[in-house]
C-alpha cells in the first residue's frame, strides 16, 4: 500500500491522490484504527508515512488526518480547519494547504529546493495570543538527487610504495555509497576488477579513500604504467560509474632525497651532494630534481629555484649552486625530487634542508661621501670635525670583523698620522684641529680578508675660508613618507649648489647621526625641498650643507620639527627690545613647532593701563600687524603717549588663521620734553616783569621747574622757577623792550612759549610824596597774613617811598623763600615717587 501511495504521491495528478486517499479510509474500517506510531495513543497521522524521499523537481504531498473517535472524546469540536503544518518549526503558508475534509488536509510544495526537513502536523488547540498545539505525526523529508561525479578524484602513489586514491563527493541530500575498482588495460588485465582492499584492523582511513600496497588483496601493481579506475556511485534514486584512466607513473611522489650535504663552497657558489631514496633508484622514468635557495638578505617569501632534468636515473646526485650573489653570507637550500612524467608543481616531494655559510672575501664597497659631508663645531682656538660617509650595505660587507678607518689624513697637504677620537660605522670625530688649516680625509672599507683600496674622500676648509652654514632649519612632517625641509641659506653669491642629507637613525638630534646617510643636490636659489624616506616606521635626521667652488659650509642640522597642519599655540617667549618716549620695540621667539611656512605675520596688541598697579585697560585695545614669516623676531609699535604704561601681548597670523594671544608684558614709555605752557601773560611795573602761564597740555613726564625767558637783544636772559606758574622778573633796564617766553622742563626742556614783546618804564625819582602804588606783587594782608591779594599794574606812581620799598622788598623775599621750601618738598616727594611707585623702563609687570 506504502509503495503504491508513492507512486501516487510521485505523479502530479491530483485525482488519483484522492482516489488513494480514499481507498486508504475504506480500509481502515477493515484494518483498524492505524496510529502515526504504534503503541501510542495519538489523535491521528499522516500519509505518506515515515521519511519521504524526493529527486529534485518532483513535487511534495503530505496528508494529516485526524481520527474521529479520539477527537471526538479529547477533542470535541476540532476539525481539520485545527490542523496546520510546520517545517523546521516555523509554520507552511497557507497557500500550500488545502482542506480535503472535516477530519483531513493537504500540504501541496509543487518544487521543493533539495534539502533535508522535518515536517509536523499539528492540531491546534486555542486561538489568539499563545496558541498551544498537539502534535500530530512527523515525516523527515529529503529533497536530492540521483548519484552525481565527485568533485575531485585524484590516485597519488608515496615513493612508489602504495597506491592511495580519494575522491570528495557531489553535495546531494540523498546519501550516495560508493564503491571502487580498477582494471588494468590489455587483453588479460582488462577483464578482472581489482576492487578496493578492505582496511586492516590497525588501519583508518578517511572516508572516501582506498589504499592499495604489496600486502594489500588485491595487491599494488607497481610495475604497471597505466590504471582504469571505475568509481561506483549508488543511491536511492539510482546507481552510476564514472571511469578515471591514470597515468601510474605519473602520479608517483617521491620521498624526499637522501644524505643532502656540502661537499666545497667559495664565497660565490656552494657543491651539493645527494642520493636518490629507495626504491625509486630504479623507477622507470626516472627522477627531476629542484633546487631553491635564498640568503639571509634575501624577502623570506621568496626563492629563488634552479631545476636538473638531466640524467634523470642517476641515483647519486652532484649539484654546483653558482653565481651565489652574497659572501659571508648564512644561505637555506631545499631539494625536491620528481617524476619525470609528472606535470605540476603539486607532484614535488617534501625536501631536504640544508643551511651553509658561503666564503669571505674582501668588501664589496667602498664608503661614499658627497661634498659638505662633515660638520665642525668650533671652539675658541680650535674646532671639533665629524665626517660622515654612507656605509655600505651590510650584505657588502663580506666578512667578519668589519669596519672603517681613517685611512689617510693630510693637513695643508702633508700627512698627518693623528688618529680619530671616536669612529663608528657612519662618521669619525676629530678634536682640537686647528682653525687655519685646511684637511684631506680618506675612508676605507676593512674586514677579515682586507681593505677595499676604494677610497671615499672629504675635504674641510680652513674657518677663514668654510662658507657661512644655512640657518633656521625645520623639518615638517606629513603623513606616511613625506618630509618637508626649509632652511635660510646664505647670502652669499659664491654658492654653486646645496647639499641636502637624511640620515636613519634611532633618535633625533643632538644625537650624532649613527645609521645610514644618503643625499641630494640642489640650486643656489632652494630654500624648500620635499623629501619621500624609504621607510616611514623610521627616524630621520636631516642636514644642509652650502657649497662654493672652494669649499662647503659643512652640514646644518635641523634641531626643529613640526607636525603639518597642527593649530599654532600660544607665544611663550615675548619681551620688550626697546623703550622710547613715543614706541616700544617688542621681541618674540616662536616654538619650535610654530616655525612654519605658513607664518605670514604677527598681530600685537596693545593698552595704556589706567595705573601700573591694576592691569586694566584705559580705553580699548589697539592693535598693530607686523608682516613677516617664521624668522620674523620683532615688531615695533609707535605713536605713543610718553611717560604712560602699555599692555602688550603678541599673537601668530598663519594661512589657518590667528593664534591665540601671549600673556601679557609691561612697559612705561620714556619722559620726553613737554609742549609748551599756556595762556601766558607779561605785565610792566616800572622796570619789573610779572609773567603768568597755566600748565603745559602735555606733561610728557614729571614736570620739574620752568625757565623764564627775556631776551634783550642782543642778550638773553633766563630765570628758573621750580613749580609755580607765576614769577616777577626785577631789575630790568628801564625804557627797553624784552622778548618774554615760557618753557616747562621734564628730564629735557619742551619748546618756548610764543613771544610777548614788553617796554619797561622810565625811571622814577626816589623821595616822592605821590600816592603808593598798586604793587604787581602779592602782598601780604596785614589783617589776614595768611591771605594774599594781587595787585593791579594799570597805574603805577613815578615816585615809590623808600620805606615802602624796603617793606616791599623784605616780602618779596619772604615769598621767595617760602616758594624754595615748597619747591624743595615737591622735589623730594618727586624722588620717593620715582623710587618706589614708577616702574622702570621696559620692567614687565606681569613678572
Amino acid at each position: 500500500m506504502g509503495k503504491m501511495c508513492h507512486l501516487i504521491n510521485s505523479s502530479s495528478t491530483w485525482g488519483l491522490n484522492v482516489l488513494c486517499l480514499v481507498f486508504f479510509l475504506t480500509i481502515r474500517g477493515v484494518r483498524g484504527s492505524q496510529s502515526c506510531a504504534p503503541g501510542l495513543d495519538i489523535i491521528g497521522r499522516t500519509w505518506p508515512q515515515g521519511d519521504i524521499q524526493l529527486e529534485y523537481g518532483e513535487p511534495l504531498k503530505i496528508y494529516c488526518i485526524l481520527d474521529e473517535t479520539l477527537r471526538e472524546s479529547r477533542y470535541p469540536g476540532k476539525s481539520s480547519l485545527d490542523l496546520v503544518f510546520f517545517r523546521n518549526g516555523r509554520q507552511i503558508e497557507p497557500e500550500h494547504v488545502t482542506l480535503i475534509n472535516e477530519t483531513t488536509i493537504a500540504m501541496y510544495i509543487e518544487k521543493p529546493e533539495p534539502s533535508s526537513d522535518v515536517y509536523i502536523c499539528k492540531l491546534r488547540l486555542n486561538n489568539g495570543y499563545g496558541q498551544q498545539y498537539e502534535d500530530i505525526c512527523m515525516n523527515k523529508v529529503i529533497i536530492g538527487f540521483k548519484p552525481k561525479e565527485p568533485l575531485n578524484f585524484s590516485c597519488v602513489s608515496q615513493n612508489w610504495e602504495n597506491l592511495t586514491c580519494t575522491w570528495v563527493p557531489a553535495p546531494n541530500h540523498i546519501a550516495t555509497k560508493f564503491s571502487l575498482g580498477y582494471k588494468i588495460p590489455g587483453r588479460i588485465g582488462g577483464r578482472t576488477t581489482f576492487k578496493c582492499p578492505e582496511p586492516k584492523s590497525d588501519q583508518k582511513l578517511p572516508p572516501n579513500t582506498c589504499m592499495w600496497d604489496t600486502s594489500t588483496d588485491p595487491s599494488y601493481r607497481v610495475f604497471h604504467e597505466n590504471f582504469k579506475f571505475m568509481l561506483t556511485a549508488e543511491n536511492f534514486l539510482g546507481t552510476k560509474v564514472f571511469i578515471y584512466p591514470i597515468h601510474h607513473f605519473a602520479h608517483v611522489i617521491p620521498a624526499k632525497p637522501v644524505g643532502l650535504s656540502v661537499v666545497n663552497k667559495t664565497s660565490s657558489s656552494v657543491l651539493l651532494h645527494w642520493k636518490v631514496p629507495y626504491p625509486m633508484g630504479v623507477f622507470p622514468p626516472g627522477l627531476h630534481h629542484k633546487v631553491s635557495y635564498q640568503s639571509e638578505w634575501d624577502d623570506p617569501k621568496k626563492w629563488e629555484t634552479k631545476y636538473i632534468t638531466t640524467k634523470v636515473r642517476e641515483n647519486v646526485k652532484y649539484f654546483n649552486l653558482s653565481d651565489l650573489p652574497y659572501a659571508n653570507a648564512a644561505y637555506k637550500v631545499r631539494v625536491f625530487g620528481k617524476s619525470s612524467l609528472a606535470v605540476g608543481e603539486g607532484k614535488w616531494s617534501e625536501s631536504s634542508n640544508l643551511n651553509f655559510r658561503t666564503a669571505a672575501t674582501l668588501p664589496g664597497q667602498s664608503p661614499k661621501t658627497a661634498m659638505g659631508s662633515f660638520e665642525t663645531v668650533v671652539k675658541r682656538s680650535s674646532r671639533d670635525v665629524y665626517i660622515y660617509w654612507q656605509a655600505i650595505p651590510a650584505y657588502f660587507e663580506n666578512g667578519d670583523n668589519f669596519t672603517y678607518e681613517v685611512f689617510g689624513m693630510k693637513e695643508d697637504g702633508k700627512l698627518s698620522y693623528l688618529k680619530p677620537d671616536e669612529i663608528t660605522k657612519s662618521y669619525a670625530l676629530f678634536k682640537e684641529l686647528s682653525l687655519n688649516s685646511n684637511f684631506k680625509f680618506e675612508i676605507v672599507a676593512i674586514n677579515c680578508v682586507g681593505v677595499n683600496e676604494r677610497k671615499a674622500t672629504i675635504h674641510v676648509p680652513s674657518e677663514n675660508r668654510r662658507p657661512k652654514e644655512p640657518t633656521s632649519i625645520t623639518k615638517t612632517t606629513f603623513d606616511g613618507r613625506l618630509f618637508e625641509l626649509s632652511w635660510d641659506a646664505p647670502s652669499s653669491t659664491d654658492i654653486v649648489n646645496q647639499t641636502i642629507f637624511w640620515c636613519e637613525n634611532m633618535w633625533d638630534r643632538p644625537y650624532q647621526c649613527s645609521g645610514y646617510l644618503d643625499w641630494i643636490t640642489v640650486t643656489p636659489n632652494m630654500r624648500v625641498y620635499n623629501i619621500t624616506v624609504p621607510d616611514e616606521t623610521k627616524l630621520y635626521q636631516f642636514a644642509v650643507a652650502a657649497n662654493t667652488d672652494q669649499g662647503s659650509s659643512g652640514m646644518a642640522w635641523t634641531t626643529c620639527t613640526v607636525i603639518h597642519n597642527s593649530v599654532v599655540g600660544k607665544m611663550d617667549s615675548v619681551w620688550v627690545n626697546n623703550v622710547e618716549s613715543r614706541l616700544i620695540e617688542v621681541g618674540w621667539k616662536l616654538k619650535c613647532s610654530d616655525r612654519t611656512n605658513s607664518v605670514n605675520g604677527f598681530v600685537v596688541y596693545y593698552c595704556p593701563m589706567e595705573s601700573p598697579k591694576y592691569h586694566n585697560c584705559k580705553g580699548s585695545k589697539l592693535s598693530k600687524i607686523v608682516p613677516g614669516d617664521r624668522n620674523t623676531i620683532h615688531g615695533i609699535v609707535d605713536g605713543l603717549k610718553p611717560y604712560t604704561t602699555y599692555m602688550l601681548s603678541v599673537a601668530v597670523l598663519t594661512n589657518n588663521g590667528e593664534g591665540p594671544d601671549s600673556d601679557p608684558i609691561f612697559a612705561t614709555t620714556i619722559e620726553t620734553a613737554p609742549s609748551s605752557p599756556e595762556n601766558v601773560i607779561a605785565t610792566v611795573t616800572g622796570t619789573a616783569i610779572t609773567v603768568e602761564w597755566k600748565p603745559p597740555s602735555d606733561v610728557n613726564g614729571v614736570l620739574r621747574y620752568y625757565t623764564v625767558h627775556y631776551d634783550q637783544e642782543p642778550k638773553d636772559h633766563n630765570q628758573q622757577i621750580e613749580t609755580e606758574e607765576r614769577t616777577v622778573i626785577r631789575d630790568l633796564e628801564p625804557d627797553t623792550v624784552y622778548n618774554v617766553r615760557v618753557s616747562a622742563c621734564t628730564v629735557m626742556c619742551g619748546k618756548r612759549s610764543s613771544q610777548i614783546l614788553v617796554r619797561t618804564e622810565t625811571a622814577i625819582k626816589h623821595g616822592s610824596n605821590a600816592p603808593r602804588p598798586k604793587s604787581d606783587v602779592a602782598d601780604e594782608d596785614e589783617e589776614n597774613p595768611n591771605q594774599s591779594r594781587h595787585l593791579s599794574t594799570s597805574a603805577i606812581p613815578a615816585v615809590l617811598d623808600d620805606r615802602k620799598c624796603l617793606s616791599i622788598q623784605r616780602q618779596v623775599t619772604k615769598s621767595q623763600q617760602q616758594a624754595k621750601l615748597a619747591q624743595e618738598e615737591a622735589a623730594r616727594a618727586i624722588d620717593i615717587f620715582f623710587e618706589s611707585c614708577v616702574r622702570p623702563v621696559g620692567l614687565d609687570f606681569g613678572r
